[in-house]
């Protein structure tokens, strides 16, 4: 039915709504974001270890892709590891 409904279109007033409701993001919501990760790592920091072992990856991580052969690369991917750190501190 729903398949159906959505074929038809669905009004641009509702797409959003819809949109959080079929992807399973609105079980999301509520959940600490990327910024709120990255401040988490700011205020109270990381372990050593993990710091250590996130530089490593930085020049490991696709070393051939242009995108991280520049510093403005490098920091974007430093601060997704990061926040990926606290949100996952098993993992590290």
């Amino acid at each position: 039915m729903v398949r159906v409904l959505t074929l038809k279109g669905i009004p641009p007033q509702y797409r959003s709504d819809i949109w959080l409701a079929c992807s399973g993001a609105k079980l999301l919501i509520g959940e600490p974001d990327y910024i709120s990760y990255l401040e988490e790592a700011h205020t109270t920091g990381i372990p050593t270890a993990t710091s250590e072992e996130i530089e490593k990856d930085l020049h490991r991580s696709l070393p051939e892709h242009s995108a991280y052969q520049t510093t403005q690369g490098i920091d974007a991917l430093r601060r997704v590891l990061t926040a990926f750190s606290i949100r996952n501190p098993r993992i590290g």
